[in-house]
């Protein structure tokens, strides 16, 4: 397998890694109000580009400031109806998101087994994936600090901040709750589902930023993955561009 440069802009950041499916090295992520300008990461690269965008015409302007730095194209991964082992299952496939998609791809990847995938970052998305590879939907919520700042806009609440304190009894200590408890909640909601519709035993995958805080909250059998949504890109660039 080549070696790529992947790239994946989201909501919030935009991170990086030089290298391939389970062997990625030179990672960096800053955000995305400072990526146009930051040409450091890309311009010294001479291993083909390939990235996925989920922010729109922000993402597209900094593809385009760091294709100017390296001097060639980058390649954009979007969502379609099959590739890199699985098949959409959504009624619009481009309509799924690229990092859902790239992260369902690094997900079979690693397994063959039914699989809930998790993407926790600006929002938090859970979907599933059958053995076959066929995905099997999911769901989005807002992540844990768009939760927070929801929160923070009400009278009364106004600015939170973390309080693991047990038992919860102050107001920033029941929105950490709160918000921990939703979001975890969701996910063990989503499992139960998933493997009792399934009849079959299932594996979890958590990648993104808030990954490791989620499963800090989590009572399910779960592997962090912190480079899932990148080796989904290398291997559906390898698939596209052998």
């Amino acid at each position: 397998m080549a070696d790529w440069l992947a790239i994946d802009i989201g909501n919030s950041r935009v991170k990086w890694a030089a290298g391939h499916a389970g062997r990625w090295r030179d990672a960096g992520a800053c955000q995305l109000a400072e990526a146009a300008a930051l040409a450091a990461p890309v311009a010294g690269s001479s291993l083909p580009a390939v990235a996925l965008n989920v922010a729109g015409g922000t993402g597209e302007a900094i593809l385009q400031a760091w294709e100017q730095a390296l001097g060639r194209p980058i390649r954009r991964i979007t969502s379609r109806a099959s590739g890199g082992g699985i098949t959409s299952g959504y009624e619009h496939p481009e309509l799924l998101g690229a990092d859902r998609y790239a992260a369902l791809v690094g997900a079979r990847r690693l397994s063959r087994e039914h699989c809930l995938v998790i993407c926790a970052g600006s929002a938090l998305t859970a979907d599933w994936l059958h053995a076959d590879g066929r995905h099997g939907g999911g769901f989005i919520l807002p992540g844990r600090h768009l939760m927070r700042q929801a929160l923070a806009g009400f009278a009364g609440i106004g600015e939170t901040r973390e309080d693991d304190s047990w038992p919860p009894a102050c107001t920033a200590a029941a929105v950490t709750a709160g918000v921990s408890f939703a979001l975890a909640g969701a996910v063990e909601r989503a499992w139960e589902t998933f493997t009792a519709a399934a009849g079959l035993p299932a594996q979890c995958f958590v990648t993104g930023g808030d990954a490791p805080w989620l499963m800090a909250h989590m009572r399910i059998p779960a592997r962090q993955a912190p480079e899932l949504i990148f080796d989904g890109l290398a291997t559906l660039a390898e698939e596209m561009h052998p």
